[in-house]
């Protein structure tokens, strides 16, 4: 079947002398796997200057039922992000994300929530010129909603402590080493519950941060099956 359709490259791989190979989460069909021949070639005709991390594209697609392996018929770029490819702060949180989802989602079947969902915080990203920081943690809140895994309350003074675990907020448990204390949950709080134009107005430190967002990696592996060590957290962590 031959599709028309947009999508994001969750992750490339080499394959042979000139083949890649490319998970692309698309609006039609959701996460393909697609194998694309003279990709690693060089000359403005390459498909591979499409295959970038997160690359926003706008397809045409052979997809058979029981293949593993698609085709790309037509490729080109939906939306050139300006600022992303030129701050570096943004190039890496890019790779950051990338590497969340091409770890967290696996459905091959049409997902438009999530789909308008990545389209609109890489949106707001490339726009933002300040607060941008906080999207990290944003959007890694807010995925877990479409993986089946958001917290089910809210952070309260008498629930002032969110269960990594189980995935609640309840009373604080020190011998508990799941249990996040009062002021990180309340800032998990925060941003579960703030508009994505909004997440500048809250204010973290470095440390602030990159605690939560070790913490919510952490809340992901209670969650998933294999989430394994962020080859590019260390980067994000020395950029920020």
């Amino acid at each position: 079947m031959i599709i028309k359709t947009k999508g994001y490259v969750f992750r490339t791989l080499k394959y042979g002398d000139h083949q890649v190979i490319t998970d692309i989460f698309t609006e039609s069909n959701g996460l393909l796997t697609f194998i694309v021949p003279g990709a690693r070639k060089g000359g403005v005709h390459s498909k591979g200057i499409f295959l970038q991390p997160l690359s926003s594209l706008d397809l045409i697609i052979e997809v058979q039922d029981g293949k593993n392996l698609q085709k790309i018929k037509e490729i080109k770029f939906d939306r050139l992000f300006t600022s992303i490819q030129s701050d570096l702060r943004k190039g890496v949180i890019i790779l950051f994300l990338g590497d969340v989802l091409r770890h967290s989602v696996k459905e091959n079947a049409p997902n438009k929530e999530l789909y308008d969902f990545i389209d609109a915080n890489l949106q707001f990203l490339d726009h933002a010129n300040q607060g941008f920081s906080n999207v990290t943690i944003y959007f890694l809140l807010h995925l877990t909603a479409h993986l089946g895994f958001f917290p089910v309350n809210e952070w309260t003074e008498s629930n002032s402590s969110l269960n990594l675990k189980e995935g609640y907020f309840e009373p604080f448990q020190e011998i508990m080493e799941y249990n996040l204390e009062a002021e990180p949950s309340r800032l998990l709080d925060l941003f579960m519950n703030i508009p994505l134009q909004q997440i500048s107005v809250i204010k973290l430190s470095r440390d602030q941060r990159l605690y939560l967002i070790d913490k919510i990696i952490w809340y992901y592996r209670f969650h998933l099956d294999f989430f394994p060590e962020l080859k590019s957290l260390p980067v994000l962590k020395e950029i920020f």
